[in-house]
């Protein structure tokens, strides 16, 4: 499965927002290249956490402190976050058209919200049933525990 548009966030900032495709070039743009043979994703994933930099420092064999990671993590975040937003103006400078997402947060859902949660309901009974043992489990969890309540109780 592929994804056509993706979101980045890092601690509730959105890093980027746009194209799959186009991604590898904006990080390349922004002074973060994807290294030769890695998986852009993976390389996004260790971009988005303290983790990552702990990573980078292991692979260097370099020591480390927490204080350390966490600020170099916090200037990674502030840079990251500092780009979007500068690329996001100029595309608003350009006049060219900005996600409708971001345009129309304040939109209400179109369907009500007993169809919302039927939807969510069949989903959930049919993803229990998929699963035969799962159900199976449950069923003898619950009369074990109602046993144990009667025992107890009574």
């Amino acid at each position: 499965m592929e994804f056509d548009h993706i979101i980045l966030m890092v601690d509730g900032h959105i890093i980027y927002d746009g194209n799959a495709s186009k991604s590898i070039k904006y990080f390349s743009d922004i002074g973060l290249p994807v290294p030769r043979h890695t998986n852009p994703t993976d390389y996004y994933m260790k971009l988005m956490n303290k983790e990552g930099i702990m990573l980078s420092y292991i692979e260097q064999k370099k020591e480390y402190t927490d204080e350390q990671v966490k600020v170099e993590f916090e200037q990674r975040v502030d840079h990251l976050v500092n780009s979007f937003k500068k690329k996001k103006d100029e595309i608003c400078e350009r006049g060219e058209m900005v996600s409708n997402r971001l345009q129309n947060v304040d939109e209400k859902y179109e369907s009500s919200w007993c169809t919302q949660f039927s939807t969510i309901f069949r989903r959930n009974w049919t993803n229990q049933f998929r699963q035969p043992l799962d159900v199976i489990l449950k069923v003898f969890q619950s009369l074990f525990f109602g046993i144990i309540c009667i025992i107890l109780y009574y």
